[in-house]
């Protein structure tokens, strides 16, 4: 005969059994889930280099004198694959959820993974018991904390398996915090709230490694707080600060409030992920400044007018970077520990291990960039001692692509510039297949053009033959009455009237990019680049930026086109998608109305699935904006 005391411990025993194996079971599926996502994402990546290779190598095959596609009136289930891309992409990517900046994917995965989160909370909790369903949720947020410090890191091995940036992994990383902030709240509520209900606050706090775990919640909780949006926006500086000091009081003292039940596990990869990024970005501030030396550490400061500064500095890149790519600058003398991402606003140099020359232009808005235009205008122009880290992004590429569009709005001038200078680069030594460039840039005044005159002017003298160009700057302040319009077509393919042509913009005058008669050398000194992006003999040895403010006098102001007033985007992107030849991409940076209206014409129905499906070209929607 089996004792009451007997019986109730065998029944106690399988209870505990359970519910420990089924934290471990649930925490597995989690992973799963996980790995799951970021097999699409790599797939995906993986995906698309093929495609853009395939498309290379296609197009190299192909005639080169070919005219437009005829456009289908029917619809072709021959298309049916790009539509649904299309579709795809419209709705994933480019509808945005109001009064947020997510996605509708990113939304989507949201709403998935807290839904699966919550029911592996609270399955099979024997009733809902507290104690159960707390120490589950526990377990559950201390499992994914790794993935949180991985997100929010620039140096991770997602960045490179998916492709995506560290600045578009830090949306995840925001979201994903959300989550498990909530799984906390939910793990404080049974072991520390409940007990207090119910009359047995002893047991609450009576030990070190309880007292440490809601230390531990108190400061996760002010640091999702203080990462709002608005909160960021008001003083980026503060929240940077608190944000480094309450990750580590938050991580050590969730290290002992899980080392002590026996859960360390769950927070040491944590500390590994996060060593690995610092070393990483050390390593990099050490190497790029101090260990390979220049000839002046220094950064040029100068105002340009209209709230933007110019930085220029010279480092060694060993690889040099990728057109688009950012960089941190720190300015010691302007405030110690101060870090923000600019992006560069030129090219590198063919060869990637000598000195080169980094530009960047900087809004001012609050903190550091106000302090930098304020230090600017006080002296006319100076130079502050700097130091970077990076670079850092992955901007997409654009070798596989017919026609290549470019929308920039003031500073935005920084992604879209070197992305295009780089395309006319592919192109020249037969990496890429574009036919068709367009690029448009909004600003306030005309005195914006000198932001970047020279890399202005050093672009557009370097598209080659083949690639029908086209070029303008609106000017939203400026007086139409008075303003002179010069403008002219780089292009060679005089036969193909130019879309912003039949949207009724403005009437060209049309052209080469230099007369036939007249020798590349009679307008472009030894040692530059003629506009057929080929190089002379001297400019292989030569800094990239050699040469270009003669470039600018002599080629810019007879190939930009000046226009009053905001672009009309939709007739811009609509005249072009209607004549392109195979598949387009736009990029587009720049303040929010720019951003949100590429992104509207870009939804609407000359790009949608119904006109792929008729013969329309595929559409690609390239975003740079950095979120505070």
């Amino acid at each position: 005969m089996t004792s009451p005391r007997a019986s109730n411990t065998a029944t106690i025993v399988p209870r505990a059994l359970s519910a420990g194996f089924l934290e471990d079971l649930y925490a597995k599926e989690l992973w799963y889930l996980v790995g799951s996502v970021i097999g699409v994402a790599v797939a995906i990546h993986g995906s698309s280099i093929v495609w853009a290779w395939h498309a290379r190598r296609s197009s190299r095959r192909q005639d080169e004198s070919r005219s437009p596609q005829a456009r289908e009136a029917a619809v072709s289930l021959w298309h049916l694959p790009g539509a649904i891309l299309t579709a795809s992409r419209i709705g994933a990517l480019r509808w945005r959820i109001p009064f947020t900046e997510l996605t509708v994917l990113e939304a989507l995965l949201t709403a998935i993974y807290l839904a699966a989160i919550l029911v592996w909370e609270f399955a099979n909790t024997q009733d809902l018991q507290p104690k159960q369903w707390a120490n589950r949720a526990g377990h559950l947020a201390a499992i994914q904390m790794p993935l949180l410090v991985a997100l929010s890191s620039k140096n991770s091995v997602i960045t490179v398996i998916t492709g995506i940036g560290h600045e578009k992994l830090n949306i995840m990383h925001r979201i994903l915090s959300r989550c498990i902030l909530i799984l906390t709240w939910v793990h404080l509520w049974g072991r520390y709230v409940v007990p207090a209900f119910s009359q047995r606050p002893v047991g609450m706090l009576n030990q070190p490694w309880k007292r440490v775990g809601l230390a531990a919640g108190i400061a996760q909780s002010l640091l999702t707080f203080i990462s709002i949006k608005p909160l960021r926006a008001l003083c980026y500086e503060f929240f940077v600060a608190t944000h480094i000091i309450l990750v580590l009081v938050f991580l050590v003292a969730l290290q002992y409030h899980c080392y002590m039940p026996g859960f360390a596990y769950y927070i040491w990869p944590c500390w590994i992920i996060w060593s690995i990024d610092r070393f990483g970005r050390y390593g990099r501030i050490l190497l790029f400044n101090f260990v390979l030396r220049v000839k002046d550490p220094k950064a040029r400061v100068e105002p340009l007018g209209g709230d933007t500064t110019r930085v220029t500095l010279r480092r060694r890149v060993l690889g040099g970077w990728t057109a688009g790519q950012h960089v941190f600058l720190a300015f010691p003398t302007l405030g110690p520990g101060q870090s923000h991402p600019f992006t560069i606003a030129n090219v590198a140099p063919e060869s990637g291990s000598k000195e080169a020359e980094m530009v960047f232009v900087i809004r001012a808005c609050n903190g550091l960039t106000r302090q930098l235009l304020e230090r600017a205008e006080k002296d006319g122009k100076c130079e502050l001692p700097v130091t970077i880290d990076g670079p850092y992004g992955c901007p997409p590429d654009l070798s596989a692509f017919e026609t290549c569009i470019f929308v920039a709005g003031g500073s935005g001038i920084s992604f879209v510039l070197p992305r295009m200078t780089d395309l006319f680069r592919a192109v020249s030594v037969g990496k890429a297949r574009a036919r068709r460039v367009v690029f448009v840039w909004a600003i306030r005044s005309e005195s914006h053009i000198e932001w970047v005159a020279p890399e202005l002017a050093y672009a557009f003298a370097s598209a080659p033959p083949g690639v029908s160009f086209f070029a303008s700057a609106f000017i939203t302040s400026g007086n139409a009455a008075s303003m002179q319009v010069l403008t002219k077509t780089a292009t060679l393919d005089a036969d193909v009237p130019s879309p912003l042509e039949s949207a009724s913009i403005t009437t060209e005058a049309r052209g080469g990019p230099c007369d036939a008669s007249s020798p590349p050398s009679e307008k472009f000194p030894e040692g530059e680049k003629t506009p057929t992006g080929m190089a002379t003999p001297a400019s292989v040895d030569s800094d990239l930026e050699a040469g270009k403010h003669e470039l600018a006098d002599a080629w810019m102001l007879s190939t930009l086109a000046r226009r009053t007033g905001r672009p009309d985007l939709r007739a811009i992107l609509k005249a072009e998608v209607g004549v392109a030849e195979g598949p387009v991409s736009v990029d587009v940076s720049g303040p929010d109305p720019l951003v949100n209206g590429v992104r509207d014409a870009l939804s609407s129905g000359f790009a949608g699935p119904l006109a792929v499906l008729r013969g329309a070209p595929t559409v690609q929607l390239n975003v740079e904006q950095f979120r505070m």
